[in-house]
């Protein structure tokens, strides 16, 4: 957006040193305050005129054809072998369009992967229950239907919110879906290409023989098509609603894809660097065998411009290594011979746009070791094994004190959804210096996480439901969870600190449960044990030790006299159908009642006053049959 704005940061931090040293205190505020107004109004303005574009004029402006049943177009997209690139298409049949989601301003798609081993009628379901949650919300969104039966959800960008990236690949991952989110984030930058309604492909797979993409399946051709409601058509939508509300609506976490600054570690600590400069001079003049391709890279024993530049810069964190001694390394990798024309055409652009991301050194020893192996055993392998016993003879105990943890200090409480509590609580008070250790860190996180062995190892998670109003438990993958923790330190004032993932990996033990039940104990009060783990969490509402009779009486009559038709055997059932509900939560009724009446005779009187007594376990209205009596019916869990 920067340079799309052309927004000089250097040229205005200038500016504002000039202020600083020529103004007074209160002018120099002004010029802030003024010059910080004026980017904002330059920003809004911007955000507005694309965002009240009809959708058809907003992405029609760079279109990229597609040929051949292909989702990208391999003349632009740089999805396949540097050499392969170069050579001429063949076959060029149009057969579809896209966008290239880093060409259109403010824009985002949330890209719902049904699991294509899912029949197509259970990918159906599926899709549906998306769909009809969007319809009942009322979101302003544009809907398509994907190849293979998933979703396109397009949608804003929220101009409040940082993103992680233009290409945010499963951030949510669950039994029936995958979701990948795409946003316009680095301008005309990273590059995502995005399939386009009323295009038509085909499922390609890489044939060594041919060495070429070949269709799987020939015959088999999979086509987008546009989804929703006739009223407004779907190419005259605009002022799309942003991403975060989507996400609320779904009840995914907006967390996942913001994003957020690492904490300040010291660099030789976070890049785990285990090497010499004079190691590193060796491994660079190793490097004369390796093949150096733009993009991709054809095997291990190859690389690409990303890689390596990402490991140069990782070598800054070795001791005495400075910006000189990386630049003369830069030198010498541009005369290797075995730089392909494009990498070597894209060098310095590619080292510039890579300079402040970097990645461990040792992949540069990888390389040497695979590529020119005699080299690696003769002149590096041993200065390795060298260090190694130095590093060895003068090892000592760390005197960190997040390395030593004791679980006797640790208090492991129970997860209480009525507790106002959550993660962003912990967050604050570590960053407010509120924890006298780790321990009693941990003990908060029990409040909040628990998880179980399964198949696969699955955390339960406290967190705020925007759309109930309440807390509520939610499942997430371990990969989720780890994304989450480990963006939060366990000290902020601290260079070298672990991560809250890192605390429950070291104690992981507190957080496991054997098995997750719903029952309370006899007195119909919550379970409490440390191995089992109980969905229910308690009734909303408590017994009173005096009842108000007039309060209540009016309902007893609707029952009586409307539900039950003033049939005493009826009315006596339901009193204790519903009681035995209230004082035995663990059971099952096995009785569904189905009440049968015209319009307005008092069936919501009667039903909504009994879901609000077992509120957070009931659901007051379900549109949609397939809910309950389909395959994927996850919204009665627990209810």
């Amino acid at each position: 957006m920067a340079d799309r704005l052309q927004l000089d940061y250097n040229k205005m931090l200038e500016e504002a040193e000039q202020h600083r040293n020529n103004d007074s205190q209160e002018e120099f505020k002004l010029f802030l305050i003024n010059r910080l107004t004026n980017q904002i109004k330059e920003i809004y303005d911007d955000y507005e005129y694309y965002t009240s574009k009809e959708l058809t004029p907003r992405i029609s402006e760079k279109l990229i054809q597609l040929y051949d049943f292909k989702k990208f177009n391999d003349e632009i997209t740089p999805l396949d072998d540097d050499d392969e690139q170069e050579k001429p298409v063949i076959t060029r049949k149009i057969t579809g369009k896209a966008i290239n989601i880093a060409d259109c301003p403010y824009f985002a798609i949330v890209d719902i992967d049904i699991d294509k081993k899912l029949s197509e009628e259970d990918r159906n379901l599926i899709r549906n229950e998306l769909q009809e949650k969007i319809y009942q919300s009322e979101l302003n969104v544009a809907l398509v239907k994907t190849g293979h039966g998933g979703l396109h959800i397009y949608c804003n960008m929220d101009p409040l919110i940082l993103f992680a990236g233009n290409s945010m690949v499963k951030k949510i991952t669950t039994e029936k879906y995958d979701v990948d989110i795409f946003a316009c984030v680095d301008y005309n930058e990273s590059k995502r290409c995005i399939v386009l309604p009323d295009s038509r492909i085909k499922d390609f797979e890489y044939d060594t023989v041919n060495k070429r993409q070949q269709p799987k399946q020939p015959n088999q051709i999979y086509k987008y098509e546009k989804l929703g409601k006739a009223n407004i058509k779907f190419d005259k939508k605009k002022d799309l609603d942003v991403i975060s509300q989507v996400f609320e609506v779904l009840g995914f976490d907006i967390e996942l894809i913001k994003y957020h600054e690492q904490p300040e570690q010291d660099d030789k600590a976070s890049q785990d660097v285990n090497m010499t400069k004079q190691q590193a001079e060796i491994l660079i003049n190793g490097l004369n065998k390796l093949i150096i391709h733009n993009y991709a890279a054809k095997s291990e024993k190859e690389t690409t411009l990303f890689k390596l530049f990402s490991s140069v810069n990782g070598m800054k964190a070795i001791a005495d290594v400075d910006q000189q001694w990386i630049n003369e390394v830069y030198n010498k990798i541009s005369q290797i011979q075995g730089l392909t024309i494009k990498a070597r055409s894209n060098f310095d652009r590619t080292r510039i746009k890579l300079a402040e991301r970097s990645c461990t050194p040792h992949y540069i020893e990888k390389l040497v070791r695979l590529t020119n192996e005699e080299y690696y055993n003769s002149e590096y392998l041993p200065t390795k094994v060298k260090s190694e016993d130095t590093k060895s003879q003068s090892s000592s105990k760390s005197n960190n004190d997040d390395d030593v943890i004791d679980l006797a200090k640790i208090t492991v409480n129970n997860i209480d959804l009525t507790d106002q509590f959550e993660l962003a609580d912990i967050q604050a008070k570590i960053s407010k210096d509120e924890y006298e250790c780790v321990e009693d860190i941990i003990s908060d996180m029990t409040k909040i996480l628990r998880y179980i062995h399964s198949d696969t190892v699955t955390f339960l998670f406290k967190q705020y439901d925007n759309l109930e109003k309440k807390y509520i438990f939610v499942w997430k993958s371990k990969s989720c969870v780890q994304d989450i923790l480990n963006m939060i330190p366990a000290h902020f004032n601290r260079k070298k600190s672990k991560t809250l993932w890192q605390l429950v990996l070291a104690c992981n033990q507190i957080f496991l449960i054997k098995k997750v039940e719903f029952k309370s104990d006899d007195s119909g009060k919550v379970l409490s044990q440390t191995d089992v783990f109980s969905m229910f969490q308690g009734w909303k509402y408590h017994q009173l030790e005096q009842i108000n009779m007039e309060l209540i009486q009016p309902y007893l009559d609707h029952i009586k006299q409307v539900i039950s038709s003033n049939d005493t055997t009826v009315y006596e059932y339901i009193l204790k159908w519903f009681a035995m509900i209230i004082q035995h939560p663990e059971q099952q009724t096995r009785v569904s009642m189905i009440l049968r009446g015209g319009q307005g005779c008092g069936k919501n009187t009667f039903t909504d006053v009994l879901s609000e007594l077992v509120s957070g376990y009931s659901l007051r209205n379900i549109t949609s049959l397939t809910s309950v009596t389909g395959q994927f019916n996850s919204i009665l869990s627990n209810r």
